[in-house]
């Protein structure tokens, strides 16, 4: 069972600005960030499967396209893949958008197909399945949302660049914190 989703958020920078952290952004913290989004909307609804392996940052990839512009818009391909074995298996297929809402505004949205776990894929529940993948959307681009304020935000504090991914990475953090389980 797939479900269509789409969520959004508004950040105070340009697009430009917002465009160049997401070009830079290192493929692990994608494949991480994914893995903690997909594992959240699993949690928050108390539908962790037991009989299905973790997800590792091994076992999900995250692959970006390069931008295609359309006026104000700009669009990635975004698809986060779980590779076991020879098996490759979409979880979300979709595209990133970035839209500009001014010279200092800009919406970041995700708009995706999303194909929850078998575990939940099997519930006769669609609107089980809608939530987790809301959860997991909303998760994803709320956590890349932070990491390009971290970035862009304070450019005095943390230089944008790979030698100072390290710092950024320390204050967005990785991995299921107890504020993660916690948030709303």
């Amino acid at each position: 069972m797939k479900v269509f989703l789409r969520y959004f958020l508004e950040i105070p920078f340009p697009i430009k600005e917002i465009d160049r952290v997401i070009t830079e952004l290192p493929g692990e913290w994608l494949d991480l960030a994914a893995r903690d989004a997909n594992l959240r909307g699993l949690l928050m609804l108390g539908a962790l499967p037991t009989d299905e392996p973790d997800l590792s940052a091994g076992d999900l990839c995250v692959s970006i396209s390069a931008p295609e512009v359309e006026g104000t818009l700009l669009r990635r391909a975004l698809q986060w893949l779980t590779i076991r074995g020879d098996a490759h298996q979409p979880v979300l297929q979709g595209d990133l958008e970035l839209a500009e809402l001014g010279p200092s505004r800009t919406q970041l949205a995700l708009s995706a197909q999303y194909r929850p776990s078998a575990h939940v894929a099997q519930s006769s529940d669609r609107m089980m399945a809608q939530r987790v993948g809301e959860s997991t959307l909303k998760a994803f681009v709320d956590r890349l949302a932070d990491y390009v304020q971290t970035i862009a935000g304070e450019p005095s504090a943390v230089p944008a660049g790979p030698a100072n991914w390290s710092a950024a990475v320390k204050r967005v953090g990785f991995g299921l914190s107890p504020g993660w389980l916690a948030a709303p």
